[in-house]
């Protein structure tokens, strides 16, 4: 197997072993049910096994590395039910928060969804991802913006150890999960509906995002071969 690291010169080798593997596995390289060779990546990155050990151990408390005593670590694989309970918890959250953020919106919020729209529309170039990372980022940001916004820190604990999940789905699609035309007019409908003040509204346009987005999800696990 040849893997493209380049040997590292800083002092923190665990923390970059970890963003080095970590950027495999976002980028297929290291593709789902994929074996992490340790000794090759400790070679190739020019470090002892320890800190590949290390942020390997740090990758599956984040569930994005599954690792099997005697018999190594895998790059974690998703499966369609668990796209399903993903989407039932995000659903949960994200309605019940944006229902309390458009019971009274918060000035600061509301300019929060719309400057991240707004980043979300520099990523973009009509129907086209022209930084798609950077647009998953303020996509989340987005989201994340809402749950916090309800000021429960229990809701905001459940949701971060979510995110992992989201995050591994998000790192194993193969295709953008929705066109930007769709993505903008989405989250500008949930934006809308919080700034007038109307909360059955902005929980019509959650469940209505998050129903088109685990609905490509699916799509992606079936073309795949029922896993990702």
């Amino acid at each position: 197997m040849s893997l493209d690291f380049e040997p590292l010169e800083y002092a923190d080798l665990t923390a970059l072993t970890y963003r080095a593997i970590r950027g495999r596995i976002l980028h297929r390289q290291l593709k789902s049910g994929d074996q992490i060779p340790i000794d090759v990546i400790a070679a190739a990155i020019g470090v002892s096994r320890t800190p590949v050990v290390d942020a390997l151990k740090q990758l599956a408390s984040e569930g994005l590395v599954e690792i099997r005593p005697r018999r190594g670590s895998f790059v974690r694989t998703l499966h369609a039910q668990d796209i399903r309970e993903m989407f039932e918890i995000r659903e949960v959250i994200e309605l019940h928060c944006a229902r309390k953020a458009a019971s009274a919106p918060a000035p600061a919020l509301v300019e929060r969804l719309f400057s991240a729209l707004e980043q979300m529309c520099a990523a973009t170039k009509g129907d086209i991802y022209t930084d798609y990372d950077s647009f998953i980022e303020w996509d989340q940001n987005f989201h994340i913006a809402i749950v916090e916004s309800s000021n429960n820190s229990q809701i905001q604990e459940i949701y971060s150890r979510l995110k992992v999940h989201m995050h591994i789905a998000r790192s194993h699609h193969i295709t953008p999960l929705e066109t930007p035309i769709d993505v903008h007019r989405e989250h500008r409908s949930i934006a809308e509906a919080i700034a007038v003040g109307s909360p059955e509204k902005a929980a019509v346009a959650v469940a209505t995002h998050l129903s088109a987005v685990k609905r490509q999800f699916i799509i992606n696990i079936e073309e795949a071969g029922g896993v990702l």
